[in-house]
């Protein structure tokens, strides 16, 4: 297949809004076009036929360019498109009379002017000879151009698909399996991730300029491509796997070559990160009703695949939802400045959602792999460090923990297991299917156990404490907490491009006190310093809380006894650290 066939197939089928008006933009970024006003920046403002508003050169003469956007179901000009109000000729009209002012560009009034209709369709020829005779009238000057579909396909092929996305024919081959397959049942996504890995190992560095942004601008476009495949198909979780692994591995290569403090790197990287956001703002808002409601979470259609499907479900979703209310904090700039008025109203309807979506779904009780400490730390650690931390907090939380560790006392008590160990599947699946205890399903010692007691410490919930410490000293099993190899490893970065395995240092054999309060005294004496990531100074803590939720690595014990030292638990006498391997 042409490449040229994939793309335009893209193009004829995008709506103006959010699709467009979202990837426009990055083809007159990569023409090398100085953008003044797009439609994102003037959301639910009269634009007045100026959708997008540019400084771009053609020979040696620079104009200013009026671009007017027509999509979706007005991609065609025709007879409906052409006379409907806010159709063609009304926006091309008021193009033609309001004035557009940009003081921050000196003689901007000056420049010559070019108005240009974009829009994905055709023009029919029933209106044709009146649209060319309206044009010849209002633009006597031939200031005026039309990029139809197949200018644009032309254009986002010369501009951006050969010299980035699709060079040579192996990444091409790649690109349209993902396009194929993307809604595949049990597709693991291997095109995408490879083609990703490729596009990342021939990035330009900032000092190329028109290459570095063209570059950055194809990562948005893969993005964009994929994310709206998967709406036609009204199934956006593979694009939620997609879009993770490109934002996390985008990362990793800026950390990987040490560009996280230059200027041009955050802002073309703050454009994925916001793409990323809105993508997961559309995948909640699509299913946070039904979430919510009594087992919202179950699948009737999974059969008793269920047993094991509605935890997993569970702890993925109350993960997924504890970073984007993270993430929430920060946007739309992502500049590392967080409003705190902003940020305490968020966090009440955030914390609202949780106590209800955690009521509504008995498994998000129910831990049956011992990486679903991640999501657990994930949510218990976004309502503790809130603006206002509740006694409804409080009891929230109290809950969630003692109904974790009941549950999991309880199925061992039953069937004879803890949570796995492993995060393959098939042990699991065949000892909750047969009873029998599969040679190589593991559950002998536990990362999730200790954390979940640590953090009833925290709490200084004596009551649990008493209840569950007691219980789970009646079964064998191997207490441990896992602290990362940081003079070995380049921790940081890795934490972004792989599941962390080796990399640790594991301590076994945890002893637990009678008390909460002998319990305190021990981790003092095991207290390290905290790390100082990169990540956070460049203005995106909440990456790591994606990091870690992606690739199933255990949070740090630094990263959670941190808040014992802000809330006095701990000394805080240790002097402050450096960035890790910096």
């Amino acid at each position: 297949m042409d490449n040229r066939i994939i793309i335009r197939e893209y193009l004829e089928g995008l709506k103006e809004d959010q699709e467009l008006d979202a990837i426009f933009p990055l083809l007159l970024m990569a023409k090398g076009f100085r953008l003044l006003a797009t439609p994102a920046r003037a959301k639910g403002q009269s634009q007045y036929g100026k959708d997008v508003v540019a400084i771009g050169k053609e020979g040696d003469t620079v104009f200013r360019f009026y671009f007017e956007l027509k999509g979706g179901a007005d991609r065609h000009i025709d007879q409906q498109t052409y006379f409907s109000n806010d159709g063609i000729r009304m926006s091309l009209l008021e193009a033609k009379d309001t004035p557009f002012r940009d003081v921050g560009v000196p003689a901007f009034d000056k420049l010559p002017v070019k108005y240009v209709l974009v829009h994905n369709g055709e023009i029919k020829e029933n209106i044709r000879q009146t649209f060319d005779g309206f044009i010849a009238q209002t633009f006597p000057n031939g200031n005026f151009e039309r990029w139809d579909l197949n200018w644009l396909t032309e254009q986002f092929d010369l501009f951006l698909f050969n010299e980035h996305l699709i060079p040579n024919q192996a990444d091409s081959r790649l690109f349209r399996r993902v396009l194929l397959l993307i809604d595949t049942p049990d597709y693991n996504l291997s095109d995408f991730k490879e083609l990703v890995i490729n596009l990342l190992g021939r990035m330009p560095m900032p000092d190329q300029k028109r290459q570095f942004k063209s570059a950055w601008a194809t990562l948005v476009l893969l993005a964009q491509i994929v994310w709206h495949k998967c709406r036609q198909n009204n199934n956006l979780y593979p694009a939620k796997d997609a879009l993770t692994f490109l934002l996390l591995s985008a990362w990793a290569w800026v950390l990987r070559n040490k560009l996280e403090t230059k200027t041009r790197i955050l802002k073309e990287f703050r454009r994925l990160v916001r793409l990323h956001f809105e993508f997961l703002r559309e995948y909640i808002q699509k299913t946070a009703e039904i979430a919510a409601l009594p087992e919202g979470l179950f699948s009737e259609g999974g059969g008793p695949f269920e047993a094991i499907g509605y935890p997993l479900r569970s702890f993925e979703y109350l993960g997924t939802l504890a970073y984007y209310f993270e993430a929430s904090h920060y946007y739309p700039n992502f500049d590392k400045s967080v409003d705190s008025s902003r940020k305490a109203h968020l966090e009440h309807w955030h914390k609202s959602y949780l106590t209800k979506l955690v009521k509504a779904n008995t498994a998000c009780h129910r831990p049956i792999l011992d990486a679903h400490s991640i999501p657990i730390l994930a949510t218990i650690l976004y309502v503790i460090k809130s603006e206002e931390f509740t006694a409804n907090d409080r009891k929230f939380l109290n809950d969630f923990l003692f109904k974790n560790l009941e549950s999991i006392i309880v199925i061992k008590r039953v069937a004879d297991r803890f949570p796995s160990l492993s995060l393959h599947l098939d042990p699991l699946v065949e000892f909750v299917a047969t009873g029998s205890r599969p040679f190589n399903y593991s559950d002998s010692s536990s990362l999730l156990l200790p954390m979940l007691l640590e953090m009833i410490a925290h709490l200084k919930s004596e009551a649990v404490w008493n209840m569950i410490q007691p219980a789970i000293k009646e079964y064998d099993i191997d207490m441990q907490a896992a602290y990362p190899l940081v003079k070995e490893y380049d921790i940081e970065q890795l934490l972004f491009e792989q599941h962390l395995d080796e990399e640790f240092f594991v301590e076994t054999s945890l002893e637990f006190p009678q008390t909460i309060e002998e319990y305190t005294e021990v981790i003092k004496e095991k207290y390290e310093q905290p790390i100082v990531y990169r990540t956070d100074l460049a203005g995106f803590p909440f990456l790591r809380t994606l990091a870690h939720l992606y690739y199933h690595s255990e949070f740090f014990p630094a990263d959670w006894r941190s808040i014992m030292v802000e809330e006095g638990m701990l000394p805080s006498t240790l002097q402050t650290g450096q960035p890790l391997a910096s």
